[in-house]
């Protein structure tokens, strides 16, 4: 759950451009789950509510939260994205640990990592980062 003002256009920004579909929507609070993603399910709530437990009274700023969404083609994704006005903070880019991946901010501000699996993890990478 994410405690925003936005709560409006937040259900907006998923369900037009990440495929996601409403379960309900009071306004106050909105449940939504991915249409392509079993079991993915994300709600806004307004902040400030008396009603709720004093942890869910604060709009969150989107700093150290995110969203991870596994798509088959990143670069496909990023494509349409584009097209459809979202702006990514870069363009895709592989990472050695076998994911391809690009960042869009969601209207709260949290960041929404759009990615998908590459072949395989780069060897030296697993190597360094083996468990010891």
């Amino acid at each position: 759950m994410i405690v925003t003002e936005k709560t409006a256009e937040s259900k907006d920004f998923y369900v037009r451009h990440l495929g996601f579909e409403e379960v309900y929507d009071f306004g106050w609070y909105i449940q939504i789950r991915s249409a392509t993603q079993k079991g993915v399910e994300l709600s806004f709530l307004k902040p400030g509510r008396p009603d709720q437990p004093e942890a869910f009274r604060q709009a969150h700023g989107g700093e150290g939260v995110t969203v991870h969404l596994y798509v088959e083609d990143a670069d496909a994704e990023y494509a349409r994205l584009e097209k459809e006005g979202v702006t990514a903070s870069d363009a895709p880019r592989s990472e050695p640990w076998g994911e391809r991946h690009f960042v869009v901010r969601d209207p709260s501000g949290i960041a929404v990592n759009v990615a998908s699996m590459t072949a395989a993890v780069a060897p030296e990478y697993a190597q360094e980062n083996a468990a010891s």
